[in-house]
């Protein structure tokens, strides 16, 4: 996409954030109903972690090369 040479393709939200980071200039939709769930966070069974408010003074680990971090 950098390039200019691709002119349709399919896009993830780790080459959307890429291309928001380096400004450059594309248009993309979204099929959310395909991708409500494509997305989470998962914790532990039994780490009593319900809601994002639960996470404040947890450490959290994110894969590098992801939209997580």
């Amino acid at each position: 996409m950098a390039s200019g040479d691709v002119q349709i393709g399919n896009l993830g939200s780790s080459a959307a954030a890429a291309a928001a980071s380096r400004n450059l200039s594309i248009v993309a939709f979204i099929v959310s109903a395909q991708i409500n769930t494509s997305e989470a966070s998962v914790v532990r069974k039994d780490s009593h972690i319900d809601v994002p408010k639960d996470l404040i003074g947890k450490t959290i680990a994110t894969p590098l090369v992801s939209t997580s971090h």
